[in-house]
């Protein structure tokens, strides 16, 4: 299963990934066939209908990740055909940037992340949480 992506929703994420992966314009039909996302919010596991990644498709055309054009390929002239605006590497150096405009300190930032040890669990150690120090102090149970 694909990882979610920053700054997206989790079907945003899905569509964005199958269309990343694919490498080249895909209609809605193409997207669904490829997608790695079963949508669990009502308890029932099911792939997502056709309309609504039609829906999140156009959503993501709007707010730029995708271009869309009528008939890009002979087999299918009636179909939108999708293909990413930005690459997977632009869109998460935008999320980092965008994150670092909000800290204080942003070389202090980058300072952490890169001295950072990433396992091969995907969770790096500096972010593990620990016990007492002063920057994570034991909390008391909550009072009732």
């Amino acid at each position: 299963m694909n990882r979610p992506v920053p700054g997206l929703g989790p079907l945003e994420s899905a569509i964005m990934n199958a269309v990343w992966d694919a490498g080249q314009p895909l209609t809605v039909r193409a997207a669904r066939d490829r997608l790695d996302y079963r949508a669990s919010d009502n308890g029932d596991g099911h792939d997502p209908a056709y309309t609504t990644i039609m829906t999140v498709m156009g959503i993501l055309w709007r707010k730029g990740m995708l271009t869309r054009a009528m008939g890009a390929r002979a087999g299918n002239r009636r179909a939108w055909w999708y293909e990413a605006r930005v690459t997977r590497e632009d869109h998460l150096a935008a999320v980092i940037r965008d994150a670092l405009n909000c800290a204080p300190d942003p070389a202090a930032v980058l300072r952490r992340v890169s001295s950072a040890h990433v396992p091969a669990s995907g969770v790096p150690r500096s972010a593990a949480p620990r016990a007492g120090g002063p920057e994570h102090p034991q909390h008391e149970p909550r009072r009732q």
